[in-house]
C-alpha cells in the first residue's frame, strides 16, 4: 500500500513539474556558429573584448563544465543567441543560468 501511495505521488508530482525546454546551450565545438556578437561598439571595435571557450578553474568534467569566458580586461562585452519564437501566455517563464568568477 505504502509503495503505491509512494509511486502515485511521484507521478502526480512528475507530471506537475514537467515543463518544455526553449533553449539549451552545451557549448560545444561550434558554439560560435549559435552566437552573435555585439555590434554595439561596432565604430571602437578595440574596445570589444573576445570570448572564449573554458571550463574554468574548477570544474568536475572539463567538457561538461564548459561556458563563455572573458578572456580581457577593461573591455565591453556583448553576445546572444537566437531561439524559435514562442507564447507563454497564460503560463509562468522560468529563466536559468549559471555564471562563475
Amino acid at each position: 500500500m505504502v509503495r503505491t501511495s509512494c509511486l502515485w505521488y511521484v507521478l502526480l508530482l512528475g507530471e506537475t513539474t514537467w515543463g518544455k525546454v526553449y533553449f539549451s546551450e552545451t557549448f560545444d565545438d561550434s558554439w560560435a556558429n549559435r552566437w552573435t556578437l555585439s555590434t554595439w561598439k561596432d565604430s571602437e571595435k578595440e574596445k570589444m573584448g573576445k570570448w572564449v571557450l573554458s571550463s574554468g578553474r574548477f570544474f568536475a568534467d572539463a567538457l561538461e563544465d564548459r561556458g563563455l569566458q572573458t578572456a580581457e580586461i577593461m573591455k565591453f562585452y556583448g553576445i546572444s543567441a537566437a531561439f524559435e519564437p514562442f507564447s507563454n501566455e497564460g503560463k509562468e517563464l522560468f529563466v536559468q543560468y549559471q555564471a562563475k568568477y
